[in-house]
């Protein structure tokens, strides 16, 4: 994995409400596959072992779909 795809992911983490959890997370269990993601009143789950969890949180976190 190279630094702009870290660097883009820590962008994209850190416009939910729960960034530092999802951060320390990250950081200290690198390997747990699920994430819980909040931002506003929208909370989902995503399994980073699937290979969707890029494509659900830039659903979310980015125009991409508005």
């Amino acid at each position: 994995m190279s630094i702009k795809s870290k660097i883009d992911g820590i962008r994209l983490i850190w416009r939910f409400d729960n960034r530092w959890q999802l951060m320390a997370w990250r950081l200290f269990f690198p390997h747990e596959p699920i994430n819980i993601y909040r931002l506003g009143d929208v909370q989902f789950m995503s399994n980073c072992s699937a290979g969707d969890a890029n494509g659900a949180r830039a659903v979310i976190a980015t125009p991409m779909y508005r």
